[in-house]
Parts: C-alpha cells; structure tokens; sequence
C-alpha cells in the first residue's frame, strides 16, 4: 500500500497525448500484489499478482483471438499514436500516399479529403474491437434505418455468440474479485448496470475492448462510467507491455495471470513488448444510461377521496425508494380531478378512471398494452420491508432501491413464464421465509407486480377480489410468484376514503361472496369460518404446472387449409376423452378464415370449447414460441390434476414428455399416424410416448 503524487501539471500531460512513453520515463515498477493511492487518497491501482489459473486463461483463448481480429480499428484516436503510414494495417489505397500538410487534421488524426472518399477522420488502424454491449446504432444503418435501435450487442457478439458465451464465467469472477475488493466501486458500477440488458452475464460490466498486438499511446479512456473503475488483463506470450499510469511514473507489469484494477481516467500507457500480447480493458459504458431499463415498467396507483393520504404514504414511499415521478400514473375519477391536480405538476401523470375497484381495475388494464409490466399499488401504502438476518435475529428493513427491486422481480416473472408476483400478505416475521414460491398463493391487491394481462384482471366480485385475481393467473399461467421474503406495509381499513368506498362490506355480503368463490373454484378454495362469525377464503395448496413439463403439438404448413383443421379438432377431441386441458392456438388470420367453419364442426355450438381456441399472437412473445413466414396451429396439452390418478395412477407422477415439439407439412401421414395413436392408446406415458416418436421426423 503506497501513496503516489503527480509529477506533471494538466497543460504538460495534454501536450504528452499520443505521444510513447520508454522504461526511461518510468520510476515506480509493480510486480506483485499492491494497492496505489493518489494524492487525495483515492484508489489509483489496485494489481493483483496470479489472481487466475492458466486454465482459465486457455478457456477463454479462442474468444480472445477471434474477437481481437474481428475488424481493423481506424477509430482508436490518442491511444493509436501519432500517424505513421508505414503500419501493415493501412487500407491498400493509404500504404503508399505521402501525406501533405492538409492532410493532417492534427498528429494523431488523417483527414482523407484529396485522399479517399472517405469523410470522416482515421486514426493509425490496430486490431482493437468491443465485446458486449455499445450504445450506438450500426454506422452502417443510422441515417437509412429510423427504427434501428439506440443500444445493441457488438457486431462480433452478435455473429459469435457461442464464442461469446466463453468469456462470461471469466467475466462474473472478476466482478466477483471487484465486489471484495473495491466494495465502493463495486457497489456503484452494479447498482448501475444491473437495471439495464446491456450486462455481461451476471457481471458489473457492460463492453470488453480487446486488442492484440496495440501498444497504446498516452491517453485517457472516455465514455466509461464516472464513477466506476476500468479493469485491465491480459493474455498470449509476451514480455514487456506494462501499463504505465504516466502522471505518477508507474509501470506495473500485467501477466495474463495477473488482474489489475485502475483509475483510468488518469493518463496512461504501455511500454514496448516483444511476443504476442492480447489486452482486454473491462468497463461499463457511460450512455447505456441512454438505452432505457430493463422493463419500461409503470407503477399504477388507483385512488379515491385520499389525495393527502396517497401524498404522506404511497407517493412518499415510492421518493424513499428512487422511483422516477415520471413511472408514476395515479388513477383517479373525474369528479375528484381538482383534488389531484398538484400532482401533475409536480410531475407525475394524472389518469381518469372509472369508480369502483373492480370497475377501476379492469379500466386500467384495458388501458395498457397486453404484458406492459405494471406495479400495482394502493395509495396507502407506506413501505416494503423485507426480512434481514441482524446477528442472530431476524428483523424488517426497508428496501432501499425500489426500482432495482422492481426489475429484478420481473426478471423472475420473466424467467417463470408467469404474469403475476406478489408479496407475503401480513406484517409477521415469524411466518414469513426468505424463498419465492410458485404455487398456488395468495397475492395480496395492494402491492403486486404483472405482465398485464386484461382478462386476469377482470372480476365480478365487489370484494375478495385479490382471491379472485390471483386465480384468475394462476388458471392462465399455471402458477404465479409470491416472494415471502417481502411484505408491503399499509392500512386498508382505518383509513377514510378509498377507491371502493361506496360498496358496504358486511359480514352478510362477504360471507355470501365466500360462498360463491368457494361453490366456483371447489378444486381451489375452501371457506374457513372464524371465531367472531366472520369467514374466509383459503386457498388449497395447489403446485404450479410446470412448463418444462409440457407437451406442444405442433402443426405446420404453408397455409392452413380445412383438413389441417379437421385433423387438429380430432386429435383435440381424442386428448380431451383422456381428461387432458386442451387448447389450440393458430393465427389470427387462420382463425379469421375459418372462424365459421370452427365454431360449427369444431364447436357445435359449445362456447366453453370456443374458448379453448386462442390466437397464437397473444401467446408468443411470452412462452417459448417465434414463427415467421407460415401459417401454424398448435396443440396445447396441459396436465388436469383432476385426472392425474386417472391417467398416471398417482397424483404426484408427471410423465408427461419434456419439451416435445412435432413439427411437420400437412399432408404428412405422421398427422393421421398420430390421431390413431392417441385414440388407441389410453395410457398416455411417457415412456410409452417417447418410444413412439423415435419413429418421427422431429
């Protein structure tokens, strides 16, 4: 550990910019493990002697060379140094051209004009490319293509994604070693990248520049971000190539086993090597901030009759926490605009609604896009805490960043394929468990998190209407997120006001609501009487089907006549008489076509089956499917718990085929093949199954 002091004034390093620095210039030499501090105390360095194995290193080889030869670099400006026409790399055209006074737009930079056609400025070309993520479009396709998108992978990541992929082990153990390390800038870096897609697996990084063979001039890296740190290694053999942090004249000598940490804000370089040397510079990308987050997620507020209340509780929870007052939408009904109106000037976005929760609640889904990530929040609630380990006891603590809560709650959304996540219902640590379930749980109405979903959303019952939602998902998905680590603190009965104010809630009225819910959903509910006369819904502990258990009919041709329809409606028919849950999705526009002839020969006039006919559209971008260019039905089969013992014998068995997909023309016999298999073949296995679709051509 050692303080280092600058020996140059900003004037006197400007003018050293693309210059060389030699041993000569150099005064301090690092070489093994060591941590260095400027002048103010900051973090300079900190190097880390034979922090990988050489195993490591060769894992990551092929990544390396492929990616440093990827492009030659005309743009590396400072650190390619002052022009020099005799490097190999110069296009064939500029190898031999004797440049004139014009022709320099200062030491380091070419201007092409008399030249080239180029019209944009070359610096000295060097195999130096990024990996990741950049925050600018195609140069290529800016000016030709409106729509191209702002942020994207590197040109390499994108064509060699399985090389790629090799580097993001390498990547999250640096990170790792930084989070131990430099806890600080750790902290500061993560917390940034981890809200944006554009992350290096699960690393603090965002984009890795590798270069091979480049022995960089004086200068300083831009457009990394501020207030984080660069992290340099290296690989290939060599000797020399230190990297020279210039103001402070130290050279510290960076093996491939070796990683270093540094400020490189401050001037900086490399001595000469001899061998092959390959450097890769790690660092989060300033303008990624620019991108947009992870999920473009709204937090819908509904109110009635609490504008002080929604402004003392809910809005000042959501400051606490960091959630931008431009996320934020508070429903109200028009009557009461006058009451809110302070509201949207003081920046938050004011929506007319309907009155009654219900009513309100299925008018705000209908507003939004199908599977818009939405945060649903009361306006009295007043915190999310979660349950932390203080020594040996368990205690609340607020969540400190609400938005990153948010998005890595919809990561796990995402990542299950389900719609819904809700928190632990009631303020009691003893009950609650750091552990995210999947089954059937209730999720409480005044914090929960979705992919809209309007039909989820729409209920007739005045109140129990958090029971009835949280079925409604979990019929639709098969299962739902309930993190029980979480409880949102609030105060739905003592409060005056709120967004249902108007219905009378008895006992009289609830215990016939009960009643109802319960002579509804027998297989999912139950009703508990109370001590104090009152009842109650419970919800049966019903596991969530697992997707990965599913078994997809896939049926694909050019365009979907009547026979492909005839075939689909039997094998459906067939797999219903064997108590299975069975949906077909086809295209929209398929099922426009035919959409008489459906509910006629298909249907029979029976609506519960019309239902079971859904557009592959509402489906794909959310489970698993992407077709282009044909027209498509599928058959859908779930497992009916309520046939289990039935069909499996036991209600624990799942042997349904994993991810079995049979895609195939529509005049293949395979179609009729199957029909009959299904028809015949009562036991519907999976070892019996999986034997006979060896036969086909999947």
């Amino acid at each position: 550990m050692k303080t280092y002091f600058r020996n140059y004034n900003d004037d006197e390093l400007n003018g050293m910019l693309a210059d060389f620095v030699e041993k000569k210039d150099m005064e301090h030499y690092v070489n093994e493990t060591h941590i260095g501090y400027d002048e103010n105390g900051e973090i300079l360095f900190y190097f880390i002697k034979n922090f990988f194995s050489t195993d490591e290193i060769d894992v990551i080889m092929p990544t390396i060379e492929k990616a440093s030869t990827f492009i030659v670099s005309l743009g590396r400006g400072h650190a390619a140094g002052k022009l020099d026409m005799s490097q190999p790399l110069w296009a064939k055209g500029l190898k031999d051209v004797k440049l004139k006074e014009h022709n320099y737009h200062n030491k380091y930079t070419l201007n092409p004009e008399g030249i080239s056609n180029r019209k944009y400025k070359l610096n000295n070309p060097v195999y130096s490319n990024l990996v990741g993520y950049y925050e600018k479009p195609l140069v290529n396709y800016k000016k030709t293509i409106k729509t191209q998108p702002r942020c994207r992978q590197t040109q390499f990541t994108a064509r060699h994604k399985d090389i790629y992929s090799k580097i993001i082990p390498y990547m999250e153990r640096i990170s790792g070693e930084m989070a131990a390390k430099l806890p600080a800038h750790y902290g500061k870096q993560n917390q940034f990248i981890q809200k944006h897609r554009e992350r290096i697996g699960q690393s603090c990084y965002s984009t890795i520049t590798i270069n091979k063979n480049f022995r960089t001039a004086i200068h300083i890296d831009k457009g990394d971000f501020k207030d984080g740190i660069g992290t340099i290694t290296t690989a290939g053999d060599f000797e020399g190539g230190e990297f020279c942090l210039v103001d402070y004249k130290v050279a510290i000598n960076v093996k491939p086993t070796d990683l270093l940490f540094v400020n490189v804000h401050k001037h900086h370089a490399n001595l000469p090597f001899e061998g092959t040397r390959y450097s890769m510079v790690s660092y989060v990308r300033e303008n990624i901030k620019k991108c947009g987050l992870k999920y473009d997620y709204r937090v819908v507020i509904p109110s009635y009759g609490r504008s002080e209340v929604l402004k003392q509780k809910t809005l000042a929870m959501l400051e606490r926490g960091g959630v931008p007052k431009d996320r934020i939408d508070i429903w109200i009904v028009k009557e009461q605009l006058n009451d809110y109106l302070q509201y949207e000037i003081d920046g938050y976005r004011i929506m007319e609604g309907v009155l009654g929760i219900n009513k309100q609640r299925e008018f705000i889904s209908n507003y939004y896009d199908e599977n818009t990530p939405l945060v649903w929040c009361d306006d009295d609630c007043d915190g999310l805490y979660e349950k932390v380990l203080v020594g040996d006891t368990y205690k609340h603590k607020e969540i400190v960043d609400y938005e990153l809560f948010f998005l890595n709650s919809f990561d796990k959304l995402w990542d299950s394929g389900y719609n819904l996540m809700g928190v632990y219902p009631l303020r009691n640590i003893g009950w609650m468990k750091n552990r995210i379930t999947t089954g059937l749980k209730f999720i409480i109405g005044a914090f929960r998190m979705t992919f809209n979903k309007r039909i989820c959303e729409k209920t007739d019952f005045p109140f129990c209407e958090d029971f009835y939602r949280t079925l409604n998902y979990f019929k639709n998905d098969g299962g739902l997120l309930r993190n029980e680590g979480v409880y949102i603190k609030h105060n739905f009965w003592t409060l005056d006001g709120g967004i249902d104010k108007k219905v009378l809630r008895t006992k009289e009225t609830k215990r016939k609501l009960v009643n109802k819910f319960v002579e509804r959903n027998p297989e999912y509910a139950r009703k508990v009487e109370k001590k104090d006369g009152n009842c109650d819904i419970r919800l049966k502990n019903v596991k969530a089907f697992d997707a990965k258990k599913q078994t997809y009919f896939l049926f694909s041709c050019d365009w979907a006549d009547e026979d492909d329809i005839d075939r689909m409606i039997q094998i459906y028919k067939n797999m219903k008489k064997q108590g299975f849950k069975v949906k077909i999705y086809m295209y929209l526009s398929t099922y426009m076509l035919y959409e008489p002839y459906l509910y006629d020969i298909y249907c029979e006039g029976d609506i519960e089956d019309a239902e079971n006919i859904i557009s592959i559209e509402n489906y794909i971008h959310r489970n698993h499917f992407i077709f282009t260019g044909i027209k498509i039905g599928m058959i859908y089969l779930k497992n009916n718990k309520e046939n289990i013992k039935k069909i499996f014998k036991t209600e624990k068995k799942r042997n349904l085929v994993n991810n079995s997909i049979i895609k195939f023309t529509s005049d293949n016999p395979i179609l009729d093949a199957l029909n009959e298999y299904i028809e015949t073949n009562r036991k519907f296995d999976n070892k019996t199954f999986t034997k006979y679709l060896e036969i086909f051509d999947i």
